[in-house]
């Protein structure tokens, strides 16, 4: 039994747990005799009553000879290896619903292993779940891409990293499949460990460009302007930002931070700090660097 190390400290996930509401409700002091009279959602929104649970279930598992680990930060990577290693005796099925356990079990499985299964969590509407084949998953797709897989997933948007606003993970994975050079480029740089932080920079701002449609000669700057000026010409209403790509500082951050996070994936991310790589400590938590720009030049913020 693997479980996630909540209250171990600052996480690259703590943006994440703010904006789904965490840590706001009060924590609870309980043992095995309480009897719970609240709603689990609201119990379980606080990682502090989480971590409180988890010592709790883990006790009574090591009463009845279970084997428990409980990971130092994010369990994902742990859970994935635990059913791999499963899998080297026995047919095995990870249940779960989230896409990285997904991402992660297609990197760290063998097509030489019993079959892999990743079922999701039962659909509320439907009450049907889906269960994906990894091994057969792997085979079609090969290892490199299995790899490279993690990078997409990571760019695209994922419990650490930001999503591009109007392109989807179908758009990026796509490009990978069609082996777009500027993809296969970044893809097969981000899964190498030792990069410089301006090397990432540099390439994930030339996938971005090529995402909008850009040729290698633009800059993201010149795409904005480009886009702008198309939608001021036909829109009927005000023009919001988000429909622009994004500015070249805030692809810089995005891309140090999906680095950093496709080598924590790895077991390559030791020996980095995550604040050299996009993020900032707030109130003993890690809050991603959005832009190290003013929204606009000095004497328009003046006039303003």
């Amino acid at each position: 039994m693997v479980f996630d190390g909540y209250g171990a400290g600052a996480s690259i996930k703590d943006n994440t747990h703010q904006r789904r509401g965490k840590n706001l409700h009060p924590v609870i002091s309980f043992t095995e005799e309480t009897e719970f009279s609240r709603k689990k959602e609201t119990f379980l929104s606080h990682d502090k009553n989480k971590a409180a649970l988890i010592t709790l279930i883990t006790a009574g598992l090591i009463r009845k000879g279970c084997h428990v680990f409980q990971s130092p930060g994010d369990a994902d990577v742990d859970i994935a290896k635990a059913t791999v290693e499963r899998s080297h005796h026995c047919t095995t099925t990870l249940i779960g619903e989230d896409t990285d356990l997904l991402i992660l079990l297609l990197h760290y499985s063998s097509t030489e292993n019993e079959n892999t299964y990743f079922r999701s969590d039962t659909n509320k509407q439907s009450k049907e779940c889906k269960v994906y084949n990894i091994n057969l998953i792997k085979e079609i797709l090969g290892a490199d891409v299995c790899t490279k897989l993690m990078f997409v997933h990571a760019y695209s948007g994922c419990d650490s990293t930001s999503r591009i606003f109007g392109i989807g993970k179908k758009a990026v994975f796509h490009k990978l499949l069609k082996s777009d050079p500027v993809m296969n480029s970044c893809a097969s740089t981000f899964i190498l460990g030792n990069n410089s932080s301006d090397d990432i920079s540099d390439l994930g701002k030339g996938l971005m460009i090529s995402l909008f449609g850009g040729k290698p000669d633009d800059t993201l700057s010149s795409l904005r302007l480009v886009a702008f000026s198309k939608k001021v010409a036909t829109a009927k209403a005000f023009v919001t930002p988000e429909r622009l790509p994004p500015t070249s500082p805030a692809t810089s951050f995005h891309s140090q931070r999906v680095y950093f996070q496709t080598m924590v994936w790895m077991g390559m991310a030791n020996e980095m700090n995550p604040i050299e790589w996009g993020w900032k400590m707030e109130s003993d938590e890690l809050i991603p660097v959005m832009t190290d720009k003013n929204a606009a030049p000095d004497k328009l913020l003046k006039v303003i």
